[in-house]
């Protein structure tokens, strides 16, 4: 986890994206599939993604979130310094 307080992301390029899960439903239908849960879950990133892809006609229509530094985050919202988080109730 420090190395992503230092700045430093994983090499995505050569190492790929370590991750703790991946969770999707699909329901396919006339070759088309669908999924309203599709998640990427590790340390460094959260993946979401809502949509179709069509194999027929080669496309995707989708919505997809992408919630960098996932940890840092979480560790930061448990500070009980309230500079950091001034509307926080206790």
């Amino acid at each position: 986890m420090t190395q992503y307080f230092k700045g430093r992301l994983p090499d995505l390029k050569t190492k790929g994206l370590p991750f703790y899960r991946t969770i999707a439903h699909f329901q396919i239908k006339d070759g088309v599939f669908s999924t309203e849960d599709f998640l990427v879950d590790s340390e460094a990133i959260r993946i979401t993604g809502i949509g179709k892809l069509d194999l027929g006609k080669n496309q995707v229509d989708a919505k997809i979130g992408v919630h960098p530094l996932v940890t840092v985050d979480t560790v930061l919202s448990k500070n009980p310094d309230r500079r950091l988080y001034p509307d926080r109730q206790e």
